[in-house]
């Protein structure tokens, strides 16, 4: 298993679909929404056949307001339309002694062959 680094090509933000709830207590809980993983992203996600549900800027209202449900009851890939790419990072990268900087380099792994963009 190899982590990955992976950003819009445009080095833009971008958002995750999420949801959240506060508790009778006040406590606060969120979650990221997941979708079916496309062949793109299945390229260098070996984990699950799930991955974040990116929204494009466009959609940003739709998914802030009443009608957000017409997001999730459409096959829509996002991630797709943002261009993302994608290179593996050091797999030490939750260490405290590396700079957020430092873990984002792209790190040559021999027995990986994969191309290192998506």
């Amino acid at each position: 298993m190899y982590p990955f680094y992976t950003y819009p090509k445009s080095k833009k933000p971008f958002a995750i679909a999420g949801i959240y709830n506060i508790t009778h207590d006040g406590f606060i809980t969120c979650s990221l929404l997941l979708t079916t993983i496309n062949a793109k992203a299945a390229k260098h996600h070996n984990i699950s056949n799930k991955m974040p549900l990116v929204i494009s800027p466009e959609k940003y209202r739709i998914w802030l307001s009443h009608d957000y449900k017409s997001l999730l009851a459409t096959e829509y890939d996002d991630y797709q339309d943002l261009y993302f790419s994608s290179h593996p990072v050091v797999r030490e990268f939750y260490k405290k002694e590396i700079l957020f900087e430092s873990f984002q380099d792209p790190t040559d792994y021999k027995s990986l062959s994969i191309p290192f963009s998506i």
